[in-house]
């Protein structure tokens, strides 16, 4: 709870699951938001302090998952209608590398279809345009290319696709530096990634998305891995990757009748998906004009 119905702030800390505290005052609330106590010494004065029948502050539903604290909220206010399924075992396996962090100015769904936007890999990440060595030793000394091994799946809330990354020296294929990935959408903001090579084990990534202000992101990313040494430059580079991302997406306008081609099937069919995340008071996807 960050707010509560007296004079100060709460401490947005609970010191149990059950039970948080307005720190200035005192005042201690329920999970379910009703006022369980008020404090009857103030400041070496005992006074007759009870509970006003009308003290209560709105409660949310949340639970501990994936190393994460998950706070549930909709914009008409109904309850929960899908589990965020547990990888903690995945999670737990490695270590933690740590996480990075952009600021996205741009409508929440921009980001999350970015993995469902085939044509873009190729473009934006064959690693061509941004290694240094390129430049001297010519754009095709070293580039990548992706491939989606399978199409997108959707069941209820969850979305899945599987990609794989080739590495090209001179046109060569550099076979062990392939990596699989496998992207796991969970409702509209979480996504886990599982990033597979020969050579460097797996990295797990979990991916947050928290909307802080009318087309304003906050996109975190939480690595972790069993070989976090062999895995520092995939995590960097992933980094990389999503800042290539944020450059096109703090200027993109979202077309209200956007053209398709072949290539955009599995965006066309992601967009479909993503609609069950809207209620009739959502912020909608074509409703995000640049001009805010």
């Amino acid at each position: 709870m960050r707010f509560a119905p007296t004079l100060a702030p709460t401490s947005g800390k609970a010191k149990s699951v059950a039970t948080s505290c307005a720190v200035l005052h005192g005042w201690k609330f329920a999970g379910n938001g009703s006022c369980t106590h008020v404090p009857s010494d103030v400041c070496g004065e005992s006074v007759k302090a009870r509970v006003p029948l009308s003290a209560a502050t709105k409660s949310w539903t949340c639970c501990e998952r994936n190393d994460q604290i998950l706070v549930w909220f909709d914009a008409e206010d109904r309850p929960p209608w899908y589990e965020v399924p547990d990888v903690g075992a995945a999670l737990a396996s490695g270590t933690y590398m740590g996480k990075f962090c952009h600021m996205v100015a741009q409508h929440i769904q921009s980001l999350a279809e970015n993995g469902a936007d085939k044509a873009h890999f190729d473009f934006v990440h064959d690693l061509g345009r941004s290694f240094a060595l390129n430049r001297w030793l010519g754009s095709n000394f070293l580039f990548g290319k992706w491939q989606f091994v399978s199409p997108y799946e959707t069941d209820g809330a969850l979305a899945r696709v599987q990609l794989v990354f080739r590495l090209f020296i001179y046109g060569v294929h550099i076979t062990f530096f392939d990596q699989t990935i496998n992207v796991l959408q969970i409702g509209p903001s979480m996504v886990h990634l599982e990033t597979t090579s020969r050579i460097t084990g797996t990295l797990h990534m979990i991916q947050t998305t928290v909307p802080e202000a009318e087309n304003e992101q906050c996109m975190h990313h939480y690595g972790y891995s069993a070989n976090p040494l062999w895995n520092w430059f995939s995590f960097i580079m992933t980094d990389h990757s999503v800042s290539e991302d944020q450059y096109i997406w703090n200027g993109l306008r979202p077309p209200a009748k956007p053209l398709y081609t072949k290539a955009d099937t599995e965006i066309v069919k992601y967009r479909r998906w993503y609609k069950q995340f809207y209620s009739e008071s959502s912020y909608t996807y074509q409703a995000s004009p640049l001009d805010w």
